[in-house]
């Protein structure tokens, strides 16, 4: 059962169990603690708010990671967490969001604890990666879909400030997918409780992004409709060589992939079918992940850009046998059946979503992330920077941008939202890194310096770049939304000196 407080805010909440849940988030500052503990102090069993230890070894120093404290404890009902504490300390945190369905903690960061930040992380309400089965116990689906970040940081803090024998002075979130939704729900319903947040390719409304999955494995499994590896490089040869040049380059990169109206009817074959051409069920799933989606006149899908087919395969593409599932089928599979029929027996390949309409918009009252109104992190000085890659093959991009354009409306205007929010649409990036863009970005950087010495992001630029075997191979501006990175017209097409963010 799902018990609703306060239906404005959009919190539904087990009171009994969370009664820290509310509109206003939660009060970040706390007495300083008198004296620092020691690792070895925090005793398997113990309790720290509502969360309980279970391990806290030291851990030595080996490059590329600094020596630090690595506390594991649980959240009832389905949450591990780790908060990560390295001996020397800058008196900041950062969380470090989750994906998919969660299950797994993120990995000791070596950029962040070498530069002295405490690392929070958690399963995000699920224990145990790639299934959804948590989803059957409403406590463990309210953690995932909007508390479990936000509990994980009240006992979090607390185990800094006992570590460390004083508060933090600023406190930072950086997420991708998942860990983007988790990112807005804070920014949204706990808006005392990051300083500065990082949204990278956010899932903003996450159950039409797990039903649309369901669209697209059926289309995947319709007779003839997969496109394999060689037949998505054929697409993709064919959109850049209609698309490419718009930005002054032919480099492989489409930056404004918006501006591209390439037909993939274009390609259909006109005798045998052969890996240079597409049949008529290929044509069909490539423009209908292309296309918008909608049911009973309701979006659920607002559709890739092209471009983006160059990472299909493994997200919406490929191997239909292939014993690792693809994200189109995996997603399908486990939301059909735990999240809204709550039947393991249920099948995601006869699922009709009409009548689990009601039950769909229950669960996106959980978890959505879309309300633009962000005044009470505006008022406490928060700043959001939003990211997405635009040959993203898992989340659209467009959704990011719509929810953008939304939260300057709602802010007053755009000289409002640019004293607290900068969205990036990096080109040729896939689902969080990938593609053949510049992928590499640090944007907890400019989000600290935003926050702490009003540094706007936008003034000083920022740089994305590409890194194989350890060198950097590319680099581009990273350019503020809707600037794109335009050729010069002299200068390596490597080098992001050759560009100019401009306007389109």
């Amino acid at each position: 059962m799902l018990l609703t407080l306060n239906g404005s805010c959009r919190l539904l909440v087990c009171a009994a169990l969370f009664p820290l849940a509310g509109c206003g988030g939660s009060d970040n500052e706390a007495p300083p603690s008198t004296t620092a503990l020691a690792c070895t102090d925090f005793k398997a069993g113990q309790t720290i708010g509502a969360g309980v230890i279970v391990s806290a070894p030291a851990v030595a120093a080996s490059a590329p990671l600094p020596e630090f404290c690595d506390v594991r404890g649980t959240l009832a009902p389905k949450t591990t967490f780790a908060i990560r504490m390295p001996t020397q300390w800058n008196n900041r945190t950062v969380y470090v969001g989750g994906g998919g369905f969660n299950g797994n903690l993120a990995a000791p960061n070596a950029q962040y604890l070498s530069s002295g930040f405490a690392q929070m992380a958690s399963t995000g309400g699920n224990d145990v990666p790639n299934t959804a089965n948590f989803a059957l116990d409403p406590l463990a689906l309210n953690d995932y879909s909007y508390l479990s970040v936000h509990r994980t940081y009240q006992v979090g803090k607390e185990i800094v400030r006992s570590y460390y024998g004083r508060n933090e002075t600023k406190n930072y979130f950086n997420g991708c997918s998942k860990g983007g939704q988790e990112a807005l729900i804070e920014a949204q319903r706990w808006p005392a409780d990051f300083d500065g947040i990082v949204a990278m390719a956010p899932a903003i409304q996450l159950q039409s992004l797990f039903l649309g999955f369901t669209r697209n494995n059926k289309l995947i499994f319709t007779p003839g409709g997969n496109l394999t590896p060689a037949k998505l490089v054929t697409l993709n040869r064919a959109i850049l060589a209609a698309c490419d040049a718009q930005d002054g380059a032919n480099d492989g990169i489409l930056s404004q992939p918006k501006l591209c109206t390439f037909n993939p009817a274009a390609l259909r074959c006109t005798g045998a079918d052969s890996d240079a051409c597409l049949t008529d069920p290929q044509i069909t799933t490539a423009s209908s992940l292309y296309g918008t989606w909608s049911i009973n006149g309701k979006q659920y899908l607002p559709g890739f850009y092209l471009g983006s087919e160059v990472a299909w395969n493994g997200t919406q593409t490929g191997d239909v046998t292939a014993a690792t599932p693809r994200y189109s089928n995996l997603f399908a599979d486990q939301y059909v059946r735990y999240f809204v029929t709550q039947n393991p027996a249920a099948s995601a390949f006869t699922f009709d979503p009409v009548p689990w309409l009601p039950r769909i918009t229950q669960l996106s009252l959980l978890s959505d992330s879309d309300n633009p109104n962000l005044a009470a992190f505006r008022a406490r000085g928060g700043k959001l920077i939003l990211y997405h890659g635009l040959a993203d093959s898992a989340i659209s991009p467009k959704d990011t941008e719509a929810y953008y354009q939304a939260v300057v409306t709602a802010a007053g205007g755009q000289a409002e939202a640019d004293k607290f929010v900068k969205a990036f649409f990096n080109p040729g990036v896939g689902h969080c890194t990938g593609g053949p863009g510049a992928d590499t970005v640090d944007l907890l950087t400019p989000v600290m310096n935003w926050v702490e010495s009003g540094t706007d992001p936008t003034t000083t630029g920022i740089t994305v770049t590409k890194v194989a075997q350890g060198a950097t191979v590319l680099s581009r501006p990273l350019c503020p939304y809707p600037q794109y990175p335009r050729y010069k017209g002299t200068g390596a097409l490597t080098d992001a000196g050759s560009f100019v963010c401009t306007q389109p």
